[in-house]
């Protein structure tokens, strides 16, 4: 592939006198624009070591406002970062609506040091499957994403290397690996053109940019996101999004079957005596969880005063604080809102060996979003294998994943909602919004029975939970937490 790029192109100091002010305004103007569009931009530049990148993105730079852009120079995860899924740091880095990331190395590093390592062959081809995922959700999102792939030939980065040790001040940039990875140049070849061939998409396509001149590295590298920026402001300024409630899929003949909400009970005696059991073997199982370094990530999905404060205290009372992290979920800050949906949920996932229990979650995409109609048809179509992908990415990673739907009937929910108003000690349990969405009970009947049928996976399958009876419920939850933990520390 790389053959077929010249490497002898150049651009003259005074053809980049004439070209590069005009391109660096050009530049500068489409950074505002994408501010006032609220367009989120990537820009990830990758290539071999030595071959410019940092000063061609220092170019890059000098024309922007840098209240706009974040600057992410990619090394080595740290501890914090080694425990997470491996796109968490990346995650976290997206941009906002209308700021830019500039990656200087981007999670393709990652990709190539796996290609290095052959012992096992589905680790790369898992991360390179999850990459192109990341990179579509993204773009899917809005997200002008731009990859660049700085080439050099293998005489050209010996002679770098070379003129770095006649300058004592520039030994910075070698660490004494250099002569190695000459000896592995030709080993590295066909690994790069893998990776830009299997991620190069029409919603992310690489460039791969000739970097033996300066001048034209930085030239074509600046025009290359000057083009990429001008077609997306073109496409947001001509696109609207339809704002209202997706409609619903006709069921299927798999579709799951909700339990009957009354069917389970359990009396006090018996309540009592499983969730002293459960109690105590999931205080056990959480310090070997701790042990092996497995994260545990529960969800609990449920209607309004399903039960879903009262099922997470009885676990959190048996679990460690000091390695268990309850997030509660609610309407996104305008922070958050900025962001791609799934970056808040990537940002609170737990380390490996702790666990987070997620009181809501992922799922109001499909659920609230979209009976609210704050969420396009497009987006909620989208969600749902974006959701599956998120959940198939951090089991891969190792964790184990419980999804539990508290499911109870609208008589039981109306009992609890007097409840609460009555006893002052509870009040602030109730509020005008539950009301209302009791109002549309049968509207999120359909919802809910949608997004449990496409999101059970063989991956990461729904237990529901009938939840009239409360003792029931909480013990169940235990039960299967319990189970599902054993199973994976087998």
């Amino acid at each position: 592939m790389f053959e077929q790029y010249d490497l002898t192109r150049k651009v003259s100091d005074e053809e980049y006198e004439r070209i590069f002010p005009d391109l660096a305004a050009r530049f500068g103007r489409l950074q505002r624009e994408a501010r006032d569009l609220d367009l989120p931009v990537i820009i990830a530049a990758d290539g071999w070591n030595l071959s410019g990148i940092s000063t061609m993105l220092h170019q890059f730079i000098l024309s922007l406002d840098p209240r706009l852009y974040s600057y992410y120079a990619v090394s080595a995860p740290n501890r914090e970062e080694e425990a997470r899924p491996f796109l968490w740091r990346f995650w976290l880095r997206t941009p906002a609506a209308g700021r830019m990331t500039i990656f200087d190395r981007s999670w393709y590093s990652r990709l190539t040091a796996e290609f290095m390592r052959p012992e096992d062959n589905s680790v790369p081809d898992r991360s390179l499957r999850e990459i192109v995922r990341f990179e579509r959700q993204l773009t899917d999102a809005g997200v002008v994403v731009v990859k660049l792939f700085l080439h050099i030939s293998r005489d050209e980065q010996a002679q770098r290397i070379e003129r770095i040790k006649q300058e004592p001040e520039a030994t910075i940039l070698i660490d004494g690996h250099e002569d190695v990875r000459l000896e592995h140049y030709d080993l590295y070849l066909p690994i790069f053109e893998e990776m830009i061939a299997g991620t190069d998409a029409p919603n992310a396509p690489w460039t791969v940019v000739e970097a033996h001149d300066r001048n034209f590295t930085v030239i074509k590298g600046m025009s290359t996101v000057v083009h990429a920026l001008e077609r997306a402001i073109r496409e947001r300024r001509s696109t609207v999004v339809p704002r209202y409630p997706a409609p619903m899929q006709p069921p299927s003949e798999k579709r799951l079957v909700l339990p009957d909400p009354t069917k389970h009970s359990l009396s006090k005696k018996e309540y009592q005596e499983e969730i002293d059991r459960y109690g105590r073997q999931i205080t056990e199982l959480q310090y070997a969880l701790y042990q092996e370094r497995v994260p545990l990530i529960v969800v609990y999905e449920g209607r309004d005063a399903a039960g879903k404060g009262g099922v997470i205290m009885r676990l959190t009372r048996r679990l460690n604080p000091r390695i268990c992290q309850v997030e509660p979920v609610g309407p996104p800050t305008e922070d958050e809102a900025r962001h791609h949906y799934l970056w808040r949920f990537w940002r609170d996932l737990p380390k490996k060996g702790h666990v987070s229990i997620f009181d809501r979650s992922w799922y109001g995409r499909v659920l609230v979003e979209r009976v609210e109609g704050l969420s396009s048809p497009a987006e909620v179509e989208r969600a749902y294998g974006e959701i599956n992908e998120f959940e198939e990415a951090i089991v891969d990673w190792g964790a184990v994943l419980v999804k539990f739907w508290l499911h109870i009937d609208r008589d039981e929910q109306l009992r609890r909602f007097i409840d609460r108003e009555e006893d002052p000690e509870r009040q602030w349990k109730i509020t005008p919004d539950d009301w209302r969405n009791r109002s549309r009970w049968e509207i999120y009947a359909a919802s809910v029975a949608e997004m449990l049928e496409r999101t059970d996976t063989k991956t990461a399958p729904w237990t529901v939970i009938s939840s009239n009876d409360k003792r029931y419920a909480r013990v169940e939850s235990l039960r299967t937490i319990v189970d599902a933990v054993e199973r994976a520390l087998k």
